[in-house]
């Protein structure tokens, strides 16, 4: 029984795919850095078109692997606030879904 559980824990941590890496949101050509400096992972604004956004700021922290996703804290500089994040990668697509309470918002991000 306890090779099973070994064995399914070691499946999950082969599948989930850590999102480092700089990766680009083409709607307004931002790109963001996702590094793993401590045990999470978390990724900064490293240029962007947008001006309501400022390169160097911190957008992801406190990512953690939770079986195939990441969870973690997005901040949305319009709002000047943090929220829920949840972080799927298929291949060089990044999906980012964001908790605003009263909906749930999907973003695209392309690796660079």
């Amino acid at each position: 029984m306890k090779l099973i559980a070994i064995t399914i824990f070691l499946v999950n941590i082969i599948n989930a795919t850590f999102p480092e890496g700089i990766w680009i949101y083409k709607q307004d050509s931002s790109r963001i850095e996702i590094k793993k400096p401590n045990e999470r992972l978390s990724g900064v604004l490293i240029s962007t078109k947008n001006p309501e956004c400022k390169a160097g700021t911190l957008v992801l922290k406190d990512l953690i692997n939770c079986e195939g996703y990441f969870q973690g804290q997005y901040y949305i500089s319009s709002k000047e606030r943090w929220v829920e994040a949840k972080l799927m990668q298929k291949k060089n697509l990044l999906i980012i879904e964001l908790d605003l309470g009263y909906k749930i918002k999907k973003t695209h991000w392309y690796k660079g």
